[in-house]
């Protein structure tokens, strides 16, 4: 697939309800062959150096594809750019929230999930890292991790089955596991009060009193009612794959994969390209130096200025 297919496919990407399921599926064949072809084509992250040649030039080529495609395929690389160095930035942040093995854990189940549910990777990661973030405090980095990814996965789960956007189920379970608000997963069929909390907690055999309980135990205990009461919605992304909504939520998640696999084969470029504050100021003391430096016109300029004429001694 050349970059002619690709700059048409992103601008077909206006979907609207005028696209019937049989084209959705069709782009989400072509971007998906088309992702695999740049995944191909990048080298990994040690020799990316060597292909920044490479990359230029095909780079070169899709802004002279641009010209015949309305600009497109310009677009589609300074977003991939973008998206890449956001992903960059997105690993470093995991790292230090799961720790280095950790990362590699929801490097793989990322992965293998939004294969899976045809999501973008980069989303579930952020997703995972977001429920990361505050359950690390509570419950350490181990456990947090084991809830964090599963949380994510449900959250696209119940986002597909109650036909709602992944981001606002995610914005509702972090919300009611919290302890901030149990509204927003009543859309969900969720009810996380406090007094339904309590109630579970009784019905396990669990005696201590709520108010007792340390931070992290009620926080267990929330998401063991959250996970329970949303176990209806569990697999639903993949079982009702082939529906509009999700076929839509699919191509818009394999477009991301796509523009993260390019935009990591040109990032070198656009580094290359792109001054640092380092190179800047560099530059701009060399700059300053050659002005400050003395040139042959400078101090022939200099000599006549200091020049007097003798004076003629008075009789």
């Amino acid at each position: 697939m050349s970059l002619f297919d690709l700059g048409s496919i992103v601008a077909t990407m206006k979907v609207d309800t005028g696209n019937t399921t049989r084209q959705l599926e069709e782009l989400n064949r072509k971007v998906a062959e088309l992702e695999a072809v740049v995944k191909k084509a990048v080298p990994p992250t040690d020799q990316l150096g060597k292909s920044v040649g490479l990359w230029t030039v095909a780079f070169q080529a899709a802004a002279g594809a641009a010209q015949m495609l309305g600009g497109a395929v310009v677009r589609l690389g300074m977003e991939s750019v973008h998206l890449a160095s956001s992903v960059t930035e997105l690993n470093n942040l995991l790292e230090v929230t799961f720790g280095k093995e950790g990362r590699q854990k929801v490097e793989t189940w990322s992965k293998s999930t939004a294969d899976a549910m045809g999501r973008s990777q980069r989303q579930l990661k952020e997703m995972a890292g977001s429920f990361q973030a505050f359950l690390n405090v509570q419950l350490g980095q181990q456990k947090a991790a084991e809830l964090s990814m599963k949380m994510a996965s449900r959250a696209v789960d119940m986002g597909s089955f109650f036909n709602s956007s992944d981001e606002a189920a995610q914005v509702a379970i972090q919300s009611g596991i919290t302890g901030t608000s149990s509204e927003p997963l009543r859309r969900y069929g969720v009810i996380l009060t406090e007094t339904a909390v309590k109630e579970y907690a009784l019905a396990q055999g669990i005696t201590k009193k709520y108010e007792k309980m340390s931070e992290a135990e009620k926080v267990l205990l929330r998401y063991e009612v959250l996970m329970k009461q949303t176990l209806q919605t569990d697999g639903d992304a993949i079982k009702t794959a082939d529906t509009y909504a999700n076929q839509l939520k699919s191509l818009n998640g394999r477009v991301d994969n796509l523009k993260v696999a390019l935009g990591d084969g040109l990032l070198p470029v656009a580094l290359s390209i792109v001054p640092t504050p380092a190179t800047r100021r560099t530059t701009t003391v060399k700059r300053a130096s050659s002005s400050r430096a003395p040139t042959s016109a400078h101090r022939r300029v200099a000599a006549a200025s200091s020049y007097r004429r003798p004076t003629t001694p008075t009789m």
